[in-house]
């Protein structure tokens, strides 16, 4: 009997054990909410976060409206520990709401300060300026334009597209230049509506860019993300010109924050910390060719990224008041959406 009861207090211990060994294994655990995690960075990143890390990442693989719908949705029943790869106009939303804890990373302390989002609530790590470009062949002299808001004059009409309606590169820049003219309740002015319908009626037709129409001179100017038209260029062998607004041009940059209700907060933040490494940045951005917003890691990068990194200074980037265009550029585009 005591022999059989022996037997039975070794598996009693032997089960409480597995049972905190479980537990503990399930601490070093993050569900994230990763966009980027539908391509093969996804992998990547899963990789190295165990190997350095030792822990193990779930990714919701869906696009950013999706993530940050499913945020919203969850608000009172949260299960994503982080939200990764969202831009500005993405994240602001979920600040309003509630749904998310201020954490600034400490990489961040090197960097401009608009890679620090509203209040401290996220970190931006990537840089895609959305710009306008010109073909020098077509456009020259008094032609080339100096601001976004050129694009509204007559001698514009026809020389390029406007993004589709459901593209990112298109609410942001649509976001970006109505925020310029908007009050804090989200009401745009007249001018900036004016302005802005200008700039839809001379576009040829609304559309994705093809830059075989940028090259014959069909649509000689085009709005687009960099470095899209350095790769563009590099595969259709073709010159193009950026413009450079006194106002400079919005900044689209990913960042990370942590959700609130979260039961993993500490690890959540170690993994914020650890992201924004150079090591660990310089790998993901090779991997997925992202360009880098941390002077650290542009300046261990390949020769390629690093020249792309620094070509948009901080003062070539529009002061775009994110917190304004996050939570209004919906109704913008829906408005946009009737003409």
């Amino acid at each position: 009997m005591k022999r059989i009861l022996s037997i039975i207090m070794v598996f009693t211990m032997m089960a409480a054990l597995f049972v905190v060994s479980a537990s503990a294994e399930e601490g070093k655990s993050l569900l994230i909410y990763f966009p980027q995690s539908r391509t093969e960075l996804g992998d990547v990143v899963a990789e190295m976060a165990k190997e350095e890390l030792g822990i193990d990442l779930e990714f919701l693989k869906a696009d950013g409206g999706t993530c940050r719908d499913k945020i919203l949705e969850e608000k009172n029943n949260p299960q994503a520990d982080l939200v990764l790869g969202l831009a500005q106009v993405m994240i602001e939303p979920l600040i309003t709401e509630d749904c998310l804890i201020p954490y600034t990373a400490s990489w961040t302390e090197e960097m401009d300060p608009i890679y620090v989002g509203t209040d401290g609530y996220y970190s931006m790590y990537w840089q895609t300026p959305i710009i306008v470009v010109y073909n020098p062949e077509f456009i020259k002299d008094d032609m080339v334009p100096t601001s976004w808001e050129d694009l509204a004059k007559p001698e514009y009409k026809g020389l390029f597209r406007f993004g589709k309606l459901s593209s990112q590169t298109t609410n942001v820049y649509v976001a970006a230049f109505l925020s310029k003219y908007s009050d804090e309740a989200g009401n745009v002015s007249d001018e900036g509506w004016e302005l802005l319908h200008a700039i839809f009626d001379n576009a040829g037709e609304v559309g994705s860019i093809d830059y075989n129409d940028f090259v014959s001179g069909k649509y000689p100017i085009a709005l687009d993300w960099y470095p899209n038209p350095e790769v563009m260029s590099e595969t259709y062998g073709f010159n193009y010109e950026i413009v450079l607004p006194a106002d400079g041009n919005p900044m689209v940059s990913e960042g990370v924050a942590i959700v609130k209700g979260t039961k993993n907060e500490e690890l959540a933040k170690e993994f914020i910390e650890w992201w924004g490494k150079p090591e660990t940045m310089k790998k993901v951005c090779e991997q997925y060719g992202a360009i880098p917003a941390q002077p650290s890691v542009i300046a261990i990068v390949d020769e390629a990224l690093a020249a792309q990194a620094t070509k948009f200074p901080a003062e070539t980037i529009q002061d775009v008041n994110w917190k304004l265009a996050g939570n209004y550029y919906q109704d913008w585009m829906t408005e946009l959406a009737l003409w």
